[in-house]
C-alpha cells in the first residue's frame, strides 16, 4: 500500500506557475511505517512499567528465633568377657579384661558400675555350668582398674568406672579375675552374665 500525498501550497509557486495541470504536479510517494516502530513502543512502556514497580517495591525485616535443647544422655552395650582356659590346681588367678561399649552426651559425667546382686564385698558371683558338662561353680570378681586391687561396685556410691561423654562411642576397659584354687570345679564350659550399669 501507498499513499500518495499532494503538497499543494506548499510547493514553490515557481513550480506551480510553470505548470498549472494537475497532471504536472509533483506527487510525492511515502512509504508506510514498518511495525517496528510500534514493537519499540511497546518495549518502551514495559521499561516504563517495570521501572514504576520497582521503585515502587519496599522491603521490611524481621527476626527468626531458632532454638534447641540437648539433655545428659548415656548408653551402655553388651559384652563379652572370655577368661579362658581355667586351671584349679594353679595358685594364680586366672585374669582377664574387655571393653566395653558406652556413650554419652559430650561433657556429661557418668559412672558405670555392676547392678547384679553381690554375695560379698569381693563381688564374687557365680557362673553356671554350662550344657557340655561340669557341675559346680566358679566365683569371678570385677575390677575398676588393671591392678586389680578395687571391686567394680554394685551401685553408683561404691567403687564404679568413671566415665567422661565425648559424644562418639567409647570403650572403656572392665578388669576381671577368677579366683585361683577352685579345685571342686569339674570340666566342663561355665556360663554366667552380669548386669552392667552407666548412672548419669
Amino acid at each position: 500500500m501507498h499513499y500518495n500525498l499532494i503538497f499543494e501550497g506548499l510547493i514553490p509557486g515557481s513550480l506551480l506557475r510553470s505548470s498549472s495541470s494537475t497532471k504536472n504536479r509533483k506527487e510525492i510517494t511515502m512509504k508506510p511505517i514498518k511495525s517496528t516502530i510500534g514493537k519499540l513502543a511497546m518495549a518502551l512502556a514495559i521499561v516504563a512499567m517495570s521501572s514504576g514497580l520497582a521503585m515502587a517495591t519496599g522491603t521490611g525485616t524481621g527476626t527468626l528465633t531458632v532454638s534447641a535443647f540437648i539433655t545428659d544422655q548415656c548408653e551402655i552395650g553388651n559384652s563379652t568377657l572370655n577368661f579362658g582356659a581355667y586351671n584349679p590346681a594353679s595358685e594364680a588367678d586366672l585374669t582377664g579384661f574387655t571393653a566395653l561399649s558406652v556413650v554419652c552426651t559430650t561433657g556429661t559425667t557418668a559412672k558405670i558400675f555392676s547392678s547384679t546382686a553381690i554375695a560379698s564385698r569381693l563381688i564374687q558371683r557365680q557362673v553356671v555350668a554350662g550344657n557340655s558338662g561340669g557341675n559346680g561353680t566358679l566365683t569371678y570378681r570385677l575390677f575398676t582398674d588393671a591392678t586389680r586391687t578395687t571391686d567394680l561396685g554394685n551401685d553408683d556410691t561404691a567403687a564404679d568406672i568413671a566415665y567422661l561423654g565425648s559424644g562418639q562411642v567409647d570403650t572403656p576397659t572392665l578388669y576381671a579375675s577368677i579366683t585361683q584354687g577352685q579345685t571342686s570345679a569339674t570340666a566342663g564350659v561355665y556360663y554366667g552374665t552380669a548386669n552392667l550399669t552407666v548412672s548419669y
